[in-house]
Protein backbone atom coordinates (compact mmCIF):
# COMPACT_ATOMS: atom_id res chain seq x y z
CA UNK A 1 0.00 0.00 0.00
CA UNK A 2 1.43 3.36 -0.99
CA UNK A 3 0.95 5.49 2.11
CA UNK A 4 3.09 8.37 0.88
CA UNK A 5 0.56 9.79 -1.58
CA UNK A 6 0.41 13.58 -1.61
CA UNK A 7 -3.24 14.46 -1.01
CA UNK A 8 -2.97 17.62 -3.10
CA UNK A 9 -2.21 15.54 -6.20
CA UNK A 10 -4.47 12.57 -5.62
CA UNK A 11 -7.67 11.73 -7.41
CA UNK A 12 -10.42 13.76 -5.67
CA UNK A 13 -12.73 10.73 -5.91
CA UNK A 14 -10.22 8.44 -4.16
CA UNK A 15 -10.28 8.23 -0.38
CA UNK A 16 -7.16 8.77 1.68
CA UNK A 17 -5.65 5.32 2.22
CA UNK A 18 -4.98 5.85 5.90
CA UNK A 19 -8.66 6.67 6.33
CA UNK A 20 -9.43 3.34 4.71
CA UNK A 21 -7.00 1.60 7.05
CA UNK A 22 -8.70 3.25 10.02
CA UNK A 23 -12.19 2.28 8.83
CA UNK A 24 -11.15 -1.28 7.93
CA UNK A 25 -9.69 -1.89 11.38
CA UNK A 26 -12.72 -0.36 13.10
CA UNK A 27 -15.41 -2.05 11.02
CA UNK A 28 -13.78 -5.50 11.12
CA UNK A 29 -12.60 -5.29 14.75
CA UNK A 30 -8.94 -5.70 13.76
CA UNK A 31 -6.46 -5.11 16.58
CA UNK A 32 -3.21 -5.68 14.66
CA UNK A 33 -2.88 -4.96 10.92
CA UNK A 34 0.32 -5.65 8.96
CA UNK A 35 0.74 -3.74 5.70
CA UNK A 36 3.68 -3.71 3.32
CA UNK A 37 5.21 -1.32 0.78
CA UNK A 38 3.83 1.81 2.40
CA UNK A 39 6.64 3.97 0.94
CA UNK A 40 6.28 6.23 3.95
CA UNK A 41 9.03 8.24 5.62
CA UNK A 42 9.34 9.60 9.16
CA UNK A 43 7.81 12.98 8.25
CA UNK A 44 4.72 11.51 6.65
CA UNK A 45 4.46 8.95 9.47
CA UNK A 46 4.34 11.78 12.04
CA UNK A 47 1.58 13.49 10.05
CA UNK A 48 -0.51 10.33 9.77
CA UNK A 49 0.02 9.45 13.44
CA UNK A 50 -1.09 12.93 14.52
CA UNK A 51 -4.28 12.62 12.48
CA UNK A 52 -4.96 9.02 13.56
CA UNK A 53 -4.12 9.08 17.29
CA UNK A 54 -6.16 5.94 18.01
CA UNK A 55 -3.89 3.89 15.73
CA UNK A 56 -0.33 3.17 16.84
CA UNK A 57 1.85 2.88 13.73
CA UNK A 58 5.17 1.04 13.86
CA UNK A 59 7.38 1.60 10.82
CA UNK A 60 10.17 -0.58 9.48
CA UNK A 61 12.26 1.76 7.33
CA UNK A 62 13.85 1.06 3.97
CA UNK A 63 16.35 -1.78 3.74
CA UNK A 64 19.25 0.68 3.42
CA UNK A 65 18.17 2.63 6.50
CA UNK A 66 19.65 2.27 9.96
CA UNK A 67 17.87 -0.33 12.07
CA UNK A 68 15.64 0.93 14.88
CA UNK A 69 14.11 -0.71 17.96
CA UNK A 70 12.02 -3.75 17.10
CA UNK A 71 13.39 -4.12 13.57
CA UNK A 72 14.77 -7.56 12.79
CA UNK A 73 15.65 -6.64 9.19
CA UNK A 74 15.10 -3.00 8.11
CA UNK A 75 12.33 -2.78 5.54
CA UNK A 76 11.64 -6.50 5.79
CA UNK A 77 10.90 -7.69 9.32
CA UNK A 78 9.58 -6.02 12.46
CA UNK A 79 8.64 -7.33 15.91
CA UNK A 80 5.88 -5.69 17.93
CA UNK A 81 5.39 -6.50 21.60
CA UNK A 82 1.82 -5.86 22.66
CA UNK A 83 -0.24 -6.32 25.80
CA UNK A 84 -2.72 -9.19 25.61
CA UNK A 85 -4.87 -10.13 28.59
CA UNK A 86 -2.50 -10.43 31.56
CA UNK A 87 0.71 -10.82 29.55
CA UNK A 88 2.55 -9.56 26.48
CA UNK A 89 2.89 -11.32 23.14
CA UNK A 90 5.46 -10.88 20.38
CA UNK A 91 4.18 -10.44 16.82
CA UNK A 92 6.64 -10.79 13.93
CA UNK A 93 5.57 -9.30 10.60
CA UNK A 94 7.64 -9.98 7.49
CA UNK A 95 7.67 -8.69 3.92
CA UNK A 96 9.48 -11.42 2.01
CA UNK A 97 11.61 -10.94 -1.08
CA UNK A 98 10.66 -12.41 -4.45
CA UNK A 99 14.05 -13.98 -5.18
CA UNK A 100 15.07 -17.43 -3.96
CA UNK A 101 18.55 -16.57 -2.72
CA UNK A 102 17.56 -13.37 -0.92
CA UNK A 103 14.40 -14.99 0.45
CA UNK A 104 16.33 -17.92 1.92
CA UNK A 105 18.86 -15.52 3.40
CA UNK A 106 16.11 -13.36 4.91
CA UNK A 107 14.55 -16.28 6.82
CA UNK A 108 17.98 -17.44 7.94
CA UNK A 109 18.92 -13.92 9.09
CA UNK A 110 15.69 -13.63 11.07
CA UNK A 111 16.39 -16.97 12.73
CA UNK A 112 19.94 -15.91 13.58
CA UNK A 113 18.72 -12.62 15.06
CA UNK A 114 16.04 -14.26 17.18
CA UNK A 115 18.29 -17.01 18.54
CA UNK A 116 21.35 -14.94 19.44
CA UNK A 117 22.04 -14.88 23.21
CA UNK A 118 21.50 -11.14 23.62
CA UNK A 119 18.30 -10.97 21.54
CA UNK A 120 15.77 -8.71 23.32
CA UNK A 121 12.87 -10.78 21.96
CA UNK A 122 12.21 -14.04 23.77
CA UNK A 123 10.06 -16.13 21.46
CA UNK A 124 7.48 -15.31 18.78
CA UNK A 125 3.76 -15.88 19.34
CA UNK A 126 2.44 -14.74 15.94
CA UNK A 127 4.10 -14.66 12.51
CA UNK A 128 2.28 -12.81 9.73
CA UNK A 129 2.86 -10.72 6.63
CA UNK A 130 3.43 -11.08 2.90
CA UNK A 131 5.92 -13.92 2.53
CA UNK A 132 6.07 -13.56 -1.26
CA UNK A 133 6.08 -17.31 -1.81
CA UNK A 134 3.69 -20.27 -1.48
CA UNK A 135 4.61 -22.73 1.26
CA UNK A 136 2.25 -25.66 0.68
CA UNK A 137 1.73 -27.43 -2.64
CA UNK A 138 -2.04 -27.56 -2.09
CA UNK A 139 -2.15 -23.75 -2.20
CA UNK A 140 -0.48 -23.44 -5.61
CA UNK A 141 -2.73 -22.09 -8.33
CA UNK A 142 -0.89 -24.30 -10.80
CA UNK A 143 1.54 -27.18 -10.51
CA UNK A 144 4.44 -24.94 -11.55
CA UNK A 145 6.70 -23.70 -8.76
CA UNK A 146 8.35 -20.29 -8.79
CA UNK A 147 12.02 -20.07 -7.96
CA UNK A 148 11.26 -18.17 -4.78
CA UNK A 149 9.10 -21.07 -3.56
CA UNK A 150 12.30 -23.07 -3.13
CA UNK A 151 13.07 -20.91 -0.09
CA UNK A 152 10.46 -22.92 1.82
CA UNK A 153 13.11 -25.01 3.63
CA UNK A 154 14.68 -21.92 5.17
CA UNK A 155 11.23 -20.61 6.13
CA UNK A 156 10.21 -23.91 7.72
CA UNK A 157 13.45 -24.05 9.69
CA UNK A 158 12.49 -20.67 11.17
CA UNK A 159 8.94 -21.81 11.95
CA UNK A 160 10.11 -25.06 13.53
CA UNK A 161 12.57 -23.22 15.77
CA UNK A 162 9.97 -20.64 16.80
CA UNK A 163 7.29 -23.28 17.30
CA UNK A 164 4.76 -21.54 15.03
CA UNK A 165 2.55 -23.27 12.49
CA UNK A 166 -0.05 -22.41 9.86
CA UNK A 167 -3.07 -22.58 12.13
CA UNK A 168 -5.63 -22.27 9.34
CA UNK A 169 -4.09 -25.07 7.28
CA UNK A 170 -3.78 -27.21 10.38
CA UNK A 171 -7.50 -26.86 11.10
CA UNK A 172 -8.46 -27.16 7.40
CA UNK A 173 -5.99 -29.70 6.00
CA UNK A 174 -7.80 -30.34 2.72
CA UNK A 175 -9.61 -27.05 2.20
CA UNK A 176 -9.19 -25.15 -1.05
CA UNK A 177 -11.34 -22.09 -0.26
CA UNK A 178 -10.96 -19.27 2.20
CA UNK A 179 -12.37 -15.81 2.82
CA UNK A 180 -10.65 -12.51 2.15
CA UNK A 181 -11.56 -8.88 2.75
CA UNK A 182 -11.86 -6.49 -0.17
CA UNK A 183 -8.64 -4.75 -1.11
CA UNK A 184 -8.01 -1.15 -0.14
CA UNK A 185 -8.10 1.32 -3.02
CA UNK A 186 -4.95 1.25 -5.10
CA UNK A 187 -3.55 -2.00 -3.67
CA UNK A 188 -3.01 -5.34 -5.39
CA UNK A 189 -3.58 -7.58 -2.37
CA UNK A 190 -6.53 -8.76 -0.31
CA UNK A 191 -6.70 -8.92 3.47
CA UNK A 192 -6.85 -12.14 5.45
CA UNK A 193 -7.30 -12.31 9.20
CA UNK A 194 -7.47 -14.62 12.16
CA UNK A 195 -8.62 -14.43 15.76
CA UNK A 196 -6.23 -14.98 18.65
CA UNK A 197 -8.04 -16.55 21.58
CA UNK A 198 -7.12 -17.29 25.17
CA UNK A 199 -8.95 -20.52 25.93
CA UNK A 200 -8.49 -19.94 29.65
CA UNK A 201 -10.28 -16.59 29.50
CA UNK A 202 -13.90 -16.31 30.71
CA UNK A 203 -16.66 -16.06 28.09
CA UNK A 204 -17.08 -12.60 26.58
CA UNK A 205 -20.35 -11.24 25.26
CA UNK A 206 -20.97 -9.76 21.81
CA UNK A 207 -20.55 -6.17 22.97
CA UNK A 208 -22.66 -3.41 24.45
CA UNK A 209 -24.53 -2.60 21.23
CA UNK A 210 -25.78 -6.15 20.59
CA UNK A 211 -26.45 -6.72 24.28
CA UNK A 212 -28.60 -3.60 24.50
CA UNK A 213 -30.42 -4.52 21.31
CA UNK A 214 -31.06 -8.09 22.48
CA UNK A 215 -32.33 -6.77 25.82
CA UNK A 216 -34.78 -4.59 23.91
CA UNK A 217 -35.83 -7.33 21.43
CA UNK A 218 -36.43 -10.19 23.86
CA UNK A 219 -39.68 -8.75 25.28
CA UNK A 220 -40.96 -8.24 21.72
CA UNK A 221 -40.27 -11.87 20.83
CA UNK A 222 -41.96 -13.11 24.00
CA UNK A 223 -44.94 -10.89 23.31
CA UNK A 224 -45.17 -12.34 19.80
CA UNK A 225 -44.98 -15.89 21.17
CA UNK A 226 -47.76 -15.17 23.65
CA UNK A 227 -49.85 -13.63 20.88
CA UNK A 228 -49.49 -16.67 18.62
CA UNK A 229 -50.50 -19.00 21.45
CA UNK A 230 -53.63 -16.95 22.01
CA UNK A 231 -54.84 -17.01 18.40
CA UNK A 232 -57.99 -19.08 18.13
CA UNK A 233 -58.96 -18.33 14.56
CA UNK A 234 -56.87 -16.72 11.82
CA UNK A 235 -58.53 -13.76 10.14
CA UNK A 236 -57.47 -11.21 7.54
CA UNK A 237 -56.71 -8.65 10.24
CA UNK A 238 -55.59 -10.98 13.02
CA UNK A 239 -52.83 -13.44 12.06
CA UNK A 240 -49.22 -14.34 12.77
CA UNK A 241 -47.92 -12.80 9.54
CA UNK A 242 -49.16 -9.32 10.49
CA UNK A 243 -47.85 -9.66 14.03
CA UNK A 244 -44.43 -10.74 12.75
CA UNK A 245 -44.38 -7.83 10.29
CA UNK A 246 -45.12 -5.34 13.07
CA UNK A 247 -42.33 -6.78 15.21
CA UNK A 248 -39.80 -6.57 12.37
CA UNK A 249 -40.71 -2.95 11.73
CA UNK A 250 -40.17 -2.12 15.41
CA UNK A 251 -36.79 -3.87 15.43
CA UNK A 252 -35.68 -2.21 12.19
CA UNK A 253 -36.62 1.19 13.60
CA UNK A 254 -34.70 0.58 16.83
CA UNK A 255 -31.59 -0.60 14.98
CA UNK A 256 -31.76 2.45 12.75
CA UNK A 257 -32.01 4.79 15.73
CA UNK A 258 -29.08 3.17 17.53
CA UNK A 259 -26.83 3.11 14.47
CA UNK A 260 -27.92 6.62 13.58
CA UNK A 261 -26.98 7.97 17.01
CA UNK A 262 -23.52 6.37 16.74
CA UNK A 263 -23.01 7.81 13.24
CA UNK A 264 -24.16 11.25 14.41
CA UNK A 265 -21.60 11.21 17.21
CA UNK A 266 -18.87 10.35 14.68
CA UNK A 267 -19.97 13.24 12.48
CA UNK A 268 -19.95 15.61 15.45
CA UNK A 269 -16.39 14.60 16.31
CA UNK A 270 -15.23 14.98 12.71
CA UNK A 271 -16.87 18.40 12.34
CA UNK A 272 -15.30 19.51 15.61
CA UNK A 273 -11.92 18.25 14.41
CA UNK A 274 -12.36 20.16 11.15
CA UNK A 275 -13.20 23.42 12.96
CA UNK A 276 -10.24 23.06 15.32
CA UNK A 277 -7.93 22.34 12.40
CA UNK A 278 -9.21 25.31 10.41
CA UNK A 279 -8.71 27.61 13.42
CA UNK A 280 -5.15 26.39 14.05
CA UNK A 281 -2.98 29.46 13.44
CA UNK A 282 0.28 27.78 14.44
CA UNK A 283 0.34 25.28 11.56
CA UNK A 284 1.42 26.05 8.02
CA UNK A 285 -1.66 27.00 5.89
CA UNK A 286 -0.87 24.37 3.25
CA UNK A 287 -0.66 21.69 5.93
CA UNK A 288 -3.96 22.91 7.43
CA UNK A 289 -5.60 22.67 4.01
CA UNK A 290 -4.27 19.13 3.56
CA UNK A 291 -5.53 18.02 6.97
CA UNK A 292 -8.95 19.60 6.37
CA UNK A 293 -9.19 17.78 3.03
CA UNK A 294 -8.58 14.44 4.72
CA UNK A 295 -11.15 15.16 7.44
CA UNK A 296 -13.73 16.22 4.86
CA UNK A 297 -13.18 12.96 2.97
CA UNK A 298 -13.97 11.10 6.21
CA UNK A 299 -17.13 13.19 6.65
CA UNK A 300 -18.20 12.29 3.11
CA UNK A 301 -17.74 8.61 3.91
CA UNK A 302 -19.84 8.88 7.07
CA UNK A 303 -22.61 10.70 5.21
CA UNK A 304 -22.57 8.04 2.48
CA UNK A 305 -22.87 5.33 5.16
CA UNK A 306 -25.86 7.11 6.67
CA UNK A 307 -27.55 7.33 3.27
CA UNK A 308 -26.98 3.61 2.65
CA UNK A 309 -28.26 2.79 6.14
CA UNK A 310 -31.36 4.91 5.56
CA UNK A 311 -32.00 3.04 2.32
CA UNK A 312 -31.54 -0.31 4.08
CA UNK A 313 -34.02 0.70 6.78
CA UNK A 314 -36.56 1.75 4.15
CA UNK A 315 -36.07 -1.59 2.38
CA UNK A 316 -36.52 -3.45 5.67
CA UNK A 317 -39.79 -1.60 6.23
CA UNK A 318 -40.95 -2.45 2.71
CA UNK A 319 -39.98 -6.12 3.18
CA UNK A 320 -41.78 -6.21 6.50
CA UNK A 321 -44.89 -4.80 4.90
Amino acid sequence: MDGQTNTSNRDPNRRDKWSQVNDTMRDNHIGILAIQETHIDATRLAEVQAMRPRIKILLSAHERATSTAGEVAPGRALVARVAWHNRKINILTVYGTNDESTSSKLWADILTWLTKPDCPVKGIDVLLGDMNFVEDEIDHLSARFSEVDRAVDSFRALCDTLGVTDGWRRRNPGALEWQTYGALTGTDHYLVSTDICDHAAPPVGPGSFESALNHWCVPLVRKLEAYTQGIRERTHNDNIQLAFRDMKMLVAGEVGRKLGSIANRRLELLNRERRETQNNKETDPDEVARQVEVIESQIEVELAKQQRRHGDNLQASVDAA
